[in-house]
């Protein structure tokens, strides 16, 4: 079973989230990127980004899930395996 977690990003961070690219970016804005990714995987296990270029709606967002400063965000996914208990089988 998969859950879906929807993220507020700024858009200057989503080649970074989206494509593992850092270049271009400065040092702090690395790290602010790098901490929430880690921190992501970390509260929810292991799993990937996505979005729908199809509906890339940008927006001004005064917070948003990289750092708490007012910037022009989007929305993304993060798509991740729930573990389940096993079923047990009673008779």
């Amino acid at each position: 079973m998969f859950n879906v977690e929807t993220f507020v990003v700024p858009t200057w961070a989503m080649p970074a989230i989206i494509n593992n690219d850092f270049s271009g970016l400065e040092p702090g804005d690395e790290a602010k990127i790098r901490r929430f990714l880690q921190e992501t995987e970390a509260a929810l296990g292991h799993g990937h980004f996505s979005y729908d270029p199809e509906a890339y709606c940008t927006f001004f967002s005064r917070n948003n899930d990289v750092h708490s400063l007012s910037d022009e965000c989007l929305s993304v996914d993060y798509c991740y395996r729930v573990e389940q208990a096993p079923m047990s089988m009673t008779g």
